[in-house]
């Protein structure tokens, strides 16, 4: 289970901040559940889709969110 929120509404466990595509990738491919994944304002590409190795629980979801709401775009050329 992947939850996408606000940085606001991410639970505090293990927190990351990301800047660089190259960074998303390695920790979307690293996350463990429990872990929270913020990303920087900005345009993000990637050319293939992104996977998760581990699935989240309702008790300990993996939390990607946008460390600024509505500033975080994705795009896959995928």
């Amino acid at each position: 289970r992947v939850l996408f929120r606000s940085r606001a509404e991410a639970q505090q466990h293990h927190s990351v901040s990301l800047a660089t595509e190259t960074d998303i990738l390695s920790a979307i491919s690293k996350a463990k559940p429990g872990d929270s994944l913020s990303i920087a304002p900005g345009t993000y590409k990637f050319g293939s889709n992104l996977y998760l190795k581990s699935a989240g629980s309702p008790e300990n979801p993996i939390v990607i969110g946008a460390r600024v709401p509505g500033k975080v775009i994705f795009e896959f050329s995928a």
